[in-house]
């Protein structure tokens, strides 16, 4: 598997989920509800291949690189984007208050 630095970040509006894929292929996710329009985000899941590689930060951040970019907001529920948010308060500016 290559490096998370390559990780690209998109999102599935249809499944309602932040994808994380190296090479095409699906490395990890966030699933989230929309409500007034801001995402919730519910859960970040790594697949078993790709655990133990930096993925699930690498996915934090390029979701939140995709809200930012689209002057929009999130919340979050998921202890581990709680806990990613603890370590890197810089990124806090996306999430609603």
């Amino acid at each position: 598997m290559n490096s998370a630095e390559e990780i690209e970040v998109v999102e599935d509006v249809g499944h309602k989920q932040f994808e994380g894929r190296i090479g095409g292929t699906l490395v990890g996710f966030i699933t989230y509800r929309l409500v007034d329009g801001t995402r919730v985000l519910l859960h970040t899941e790594v697949l078993p291949e790709a655990e133990g590689k930096g993925v699930g930060s690498h996915l934090v951040r390029g979701a939140f690189e995709l809200v930012r970019g689209r002057g929009e907001k999130v919340r979050i529920v998921c202890p581990f984007i709680s806990d990613y948010l603890e370590r890197h308060p810089e990124e806090g500016d996306v999430v609603a208050n």
